[in-house]
């Protein structure tokens, strides 16, 4: 099932015109329309649609990305399909978790591909950017816990499971102080101030 439109964004002309071209080679009966830029779409898109939209990334990665979720939130019938350049961006990391397609603008010919993907209803994430994605969200979360000792990683951990300290105290077999001062020696680092600073810390890092 092809949607009713394909609507290509970019404040670039020639990234418009490559991307009409393979849209119109390859599905030729496809309505298609080419915007300058994310904002335009949303003003003219209705949330009963079924569309497609095709954008690449660009030098503001986090604010990018924030239009987008903000479109599959308030458009849940657009599907979005994203052209990321090689040295990819700092929002790569945020695609598995976003029913976002994604391929390298180095590999345009896919995009055939992608849309056969989304036109069956799923979402299509070209491998080498599925595994760097994944590669970028596992050094982040390294890195956070590099500055943990192994004790306080394991009191966080507790602690994002909602055990209490003396619960936490009879698991490891410590005291109820120790458990305290380790809990106050992670918090710090993490600069929270609350059980539940540390159990959103966890969640919003996808630690465990």
């Amino acid at each position: 099932m092809e949607f009713n439109k394909i609507s290509i964004v970019s404040s670039l002309e020639q990234y418009r015109r490559t991307i009409s071209r393979i849209v119109k080679q390859n599905f030729k009966n496809q309505k298609i329309e080419t915007l300058e830029n994310i904002y335009t779409f949303m003003c003219h898109s209705n949330a009963n649609n079924e569309q497609i939209l095709i954008t690449s990334n660009c030098s503001n990665g986090i604010e990018k990305c924030e239009m987008l979720t903000s479109i599959l939130s308030s458009l849940p019938k657009i599907k979005i399909l994203i052209t990321i350049d090689e040295g990819f961006n700092n929002y790569i990391d945020k695609i598995p978790y976003f029913e976002i397609s994604a391929i390298s603008k180095n590999d345009i010919d896919l995009l055939p591909k992608a849309i056969d993907s989304i036109n069956q209803h799923k979402v299509y994430i070209q491998p080498k950017i599925k595994t760097f994605a994944w590669e970028s969200i596992h050094s982040k979360n390294s890195s956070i816990l590099h500055i943990l000792s192994n004790r306080e990683k394991e009191i966080m951990k507790f602690v994002y499971e909602r055990f209490s300290v003396n619960e936490i105290a009879n698991k490891l077999n410590i005291s109820r102080r120790t458990v305290e001062t380790h809990k106050y020696n992670m918090m710090k680092k993490l600069k929270v101030r609350s059980s539940n600073d540390v159990i959103d810390f966890c969640i919003k890092n996808k630690l465990f």
